[in-house]
């Protein structure tokens, strides 16, 4: 709950300073304590969402880079493509900047999700400010945040000067600065 707390935190600083990078930090609500002494609770449903796994599975594997592309192209025609590609892009922008600077752990393709409307997003929370996973002493964590090559493409649909890549580095790095 608290890293949602704070991805809104970091979206409502970014929306004050006219940078709006489409994040989704959905709803959760705490109710009590369980007989173990865990946490339970409600989340929000984020619904016409899949994870990147499954985007993966059903768009040629995860070593293609165009599953992403595929799927924003299976569910988004004409404008609502262009709209939906915007959408990931700042989005996926703004994921990059918060999961690095909150620290946010154990990031794999069951934990990131998109919509089909293109919006990227990450979930299940379990480690976070550099509480990382590790086994048998050995860092799990091999970078600070993830970007794919399926993530890039999705943006710039592989072209090797790309107005709408170029567009994301200015986000991301409008969004470092705040």
């Amino acid at each position: 709950m608290l890293t949602i707390q704070m991805l809104s935190v970091m979206d409502e600083i970014w929306l004050r300073n006219k940078l709006d990078l489409h994040l989704k930090p959905y709803k959760v609500l705490a109710t009590g304590v369980n007989k173990k002494g865990e946490g339970v609770g409600m989340l929000e449903i984020v619904l016409n969402s899949d994870t990147i796994n499954t985007i993966n599975v059903e768009n040629g594997g995860a070593f293609n880079e165009k599953t992403i592309n595929s799927y924003l192209l299976q569910h988004n025609k004409g404008e609502h493509l262009k709209k939906a590609r915007e959408n990931f892009a700042r989005s996926c922008a703004g994921y990059c900047v918060a999961t690095f600077v909150i620290g946010i752990g154990d990031r794999h393709s069951d934990n990131i999700m998109v919509t089909k409307s293109g919006q990227f997003f990450h979930i299940d929370f379990g480690h976070f400010l550099g509480n990382f996973k590790s086994k048998f002493m050995i860092k799990r964590e091999r970078s600070p945040f993830v970007f794919t090559p399926a993530m890039k493409f999705s943006i710039d649909e592989g072209q090797k000067q790309s107005p709408a890549y170029t567009q994301f580095l200015i986000w991301v790095a409008e969004a470092s600065m705040f």
